[in-house]
């Protein structure tokens, strides 16, 4: 039966809603073809959100609450898998065959129950959530109390790593390219997630003294996140002597199990105010706690790579076998640190004439390590070498002791005229900043206590226990250790790593002198204009 055509008005009425859809950004330009074709693409940004207040307690007790969700729809790849193995990379034509993609999606789903997820749709959606939880106490005149709680939830999508992999040759090219195609359910998330409680308790003492307590919680994490459910990450070659590897991969993506960073903050502070005359004087205490969780577990669900697409329906012995994991059984090994704080500080602000006032303080403190998360790795600790000819060794077992920093300041700001037209402001000191993390556990990751890193490549004489069949990761590990990989360590047990951080026991928080000086000058203008 012929095609029913449309008539000449049909037709430019149809063209006329499409170019207001595009004047309105709500077509997809790259998807115009399949409009004109009757096909209808969807490209929508979304937000949803409240706000609610009010008193609990009239004039005593307050609430507020505010949510925020916002979805922006974005792509992650444009590559599709390819009718008759013909590759376009102009058009975004994978050489990779449809039916192969079909072949080898329902012959994991039959034998190992997996689903790889979609060839044609991928995720690809950044969102933002955002919560604020506040509530305000007036519990009298003189004392008031603040407890505000924060939630933020940013999440992208990312393409499966390009061509990054454990043993035998590196592909020039991704895996989502013109060469080859994955799977839905091997994209991967990036999760940023900040959750905060802080309670904050004003008091005012007496008429020249006052208080502050604030005490503040915080959890940070980066984190990876998938649609996956556990299961080996798979490379399937198919080389015709012109093309590269990998033709078809599947499965959780190899760098993203337990690949998180996590940081707990605790920071709890008391400053005690107090006016006497001309001067403002301010002590304190602050003490802090971090613990940062630095987790990378590359190849973590077991990774597989074999020579063709027949060997892999087949059983045949792969190429490739890696595997990633913790000693004595640990599921989620990181490299830990954790840090004390803790400060004492004092100022006084002196307003010595009423054009010049001189603030001068000083603060002490002291970093406390814990070493509770680390294990010395004899064979490191046996190394000796020379620094300024004394004999250093190296212990991956043992944070630095305890250091203590003085810092004193001083600053001061000149009314020169009086009016507040030109003033002349600076001042001089020692400050310090925060402890580097990232340095610090990388004493712990590369201590070679932490985890294992199994690596089996072509020709090794035990590749053909591996025919059969995949292992998922619990029955991949128990055959690693029935053929003697290492399933525990002790201190006495390390072997040298190819690479080896430490950080220097006579470790200490650098300072840094920072002097300041400034003008600034308010032109007499009927609008702002100063420089």
């Amino acid at each position: 039966m012929a095609a029913k055509k449309e008539t000449y008005e049909q037709a430019m009425k149809r063209l006329e809603e499409i170019v207001g859809k595009m004047e309105n950004n709500e077509l997809d330009i790259d998807s115009l073809g399949e409009q004109l074709s009757g096909a209808r693409a969807k490209n929508r940004n979304t937000t949803y959100g409240f706000t609610l207040g009010g008193p609990i307690i009239k004039n005593k007790l307050f609430f507020f609450v505010n949510a925020e969700y916002t979805q922006t729809p974005t792509e992650v790849n444009r590559w599709r898998g390819s009718v008759d193995g013909t590759a376009n990379p102009n058009n975004y034509i994978s050489r990779t065959k449809i039916e192969d993609l079909k072949k080898v999606s329902d012959f994991v789903k039959e034998k190992y129950g997996y689903d790889t997820g979609s060839w044609t749709n991928y995720p690809a959606d950044e969102s933002n959530m955002k919560l604020l939880a506040r509530i305000d106490w007036n519990i009298n005149d003189n004392h008031k109390l603040a407890v505000r709680y924060n939630y933020t939830l940013n999440r992208a999508w990312n393409s499966t790593n390009g061509s990054s992999m454990d043993g035998g040759t590196r592909s020039a090219y991704s895996r989502l390219s013109q060469w080859g195609m994955a799977y839905a359910n091997s994209l991967y998330s990036m999760d940023n997630i900040v959750s905060t409680v802080s309670v904050d308790f004003n008091s005012r003492i007496s008429d020249n003294l006052s208080n502050q307590f604030l005490a503040t919680y915080s959890k940070l994490d980066d984190v990876r996140g998938t649609n996956s459910s556990d299961f080996p990450f798979i490379d399937i070659r198919n080389d015709d002597g012109s093309a590269p590897l990998p033709y078809i991969s599947l499965g959780y993506e190899l760098f993203t199990w337990n690949n998180a960073v996590h940081n707990t903050h605790i920071s709890i502070k008391d400053d005690l105010t107090y006016y006497s005359g001309d001067h403002k004087l301010t002590a304190g205490v602050n003490y802090e706690y971090q613990m940062a969780d630095n987790a990378y577990m590359r190849n973590g669900t077991g990774y597989y790579r074999y020579y063709s697409m027949e060997d892999f329906l087949a059983g045949a012995a792969p190429e490739v076998v890696c595997l990633t994991y913790g000693y004595d059984g640990e599921q989620n090994p990181a490299a830990r640190v954790r840090f004390h704080k803790a400060g004492i500080y004092a100022q006084d602000e002196w307003q010595a004439t009423d054009n010049f006032k001189l603030t001068a303080g000083v603060r002490l403190d002291g970093l406390f390590f814990d070493n509770q998360d680390i294990m010395r790795n004899q064979a490191i600790y046996d190394l000796t070498y020379m620094v300024d000819g004394e004999e250093r060794r190296i212990d991956t077992g043992k944070w630095p002791s305890a250091a203590l920093t003085v810092s004193p300041r001083v600053g001061f700001t000149w009314n020169v005229l009086g009016d507040n037209s030109l003033k002349l402001r600076g001042g001089t000191g020692l400050f310090s900043g925060r402890l580097p993390l990232v340095f610090f556990t990388n004493m712990p990751t590369n201590s070679g206590m932490v985890q294992y890193q199994a690596k089996l490549n072509a020709g090794n004489a035990d590749m053909n226990q591996f025919a059969g069949g995949l292992l998922k990761k619990e029955a991949l590990l128990d055959k690693l250790v029935s053929m003697g990989y290492p399933n525990t360590i002790a201190p006495e047990d390390g072997t040298l790593p190819s690479e080896i951080s430490a950080v220097d026991p006579k470790f200490k928080m650098p300072q840094v002198w920072k002097t300041s000086l400034a003008v600034d000058y308010s032109f007499p203008t009927s609008f702002p204009f100063s420089i």
